[in-house]
């Protein structure tokens, strides 16, 4: 098959599979939570998950629920973002808070977080080792997005300073995705952490791209 239809077949895989993760609660829930994971986003951090497990040996239905759990988390991420920010477009759609208010946007992505870390108890190899990079990784993303609007307001940020949010902010995220896929089918720490490095230095390239921009 080639490569560009599998890619669109597990991308698919994914969105359906998003679909099914909360379908069942509060209306004030349910719809925001459907509404932002049925976005037609690119899903570049499930697809790594699933591409690293086959590279490290397995199967890539064995990493979906660690790329169920990063999607989620991603766009946790960008529901609290776009508050901060007061983005009021995202993907070419309304944002969560401005389609409906802050209250219902904080609550949604409170929801998602609890969704993400559920859906990781799904995987059977590694469940601690994994729990434990997720919430590792959670803790950098907030730390990232702390020291990017710190250097808003100020003059003296050194190239240093602005990898290292980078790093934390967007690297940390995608290293993740891609160092959970690995610990779902693999037990060599060494292969693990290669991969979660590689996800990392994808991640910088992106952020310092998409700043330029």
């Amino acid at each position: 098959m080639d490569f560009d239809l599998e890619l669109d077949y597990w991308r698919n895989k994914i969105n359906q599979n998003l679909l099914d993760v909360y379908k069942t609660g509060p209306n004030l829930l349910v719809k925001p939570i459907h509404y932002i994971l049925n976005s037609k986003g690119k899903r570049l951090r499930p697809l790594l998950s699933l591409l690293v497990a086959e590279v490290c040996g397995g199967q890539r239905e064995a990493a979906i629920p660690v790329a169920l759990s990063v999607e989620i988390l991603h766009n946790f991420t960008l529901v609290h973002d776009d508050i901060m920010d007061q983005d009021v477009i995202r993907h070419g759609l309304p944002t969560v808070h401005s389609k409906w208010d802050e209250g219902t946007a904080i609550l949604t992505g409170d929801a998602m977080l609890s969704l993400a870390l559920k859906t990781l108890q799904n995987v059977p190899m590694n469940n601690q080792k994994i729990l434990n990079v997720f919430t590792n990784g959670l803790l950098a993303v907030c730390e990232g997005q702390a020291y990017d609007k710190e250097f808003e307001t100020q003059s003296n940020v050194t190239v240093d300073d602005y990898l290292n949010m980078v790093d934390l902010k967007t690297g940390c995220l995608i290293g993740m995705a891609a160092e959970l896929g690995a610990l779902s089918v693999c037990n060599d720490p060494q292969l693990c952490i290669a991969m979660r490095d590689y996800g990392r230095k994808i991640g910088r390239a992106f952020q310092i791209q998409d700043d330029i921009l």
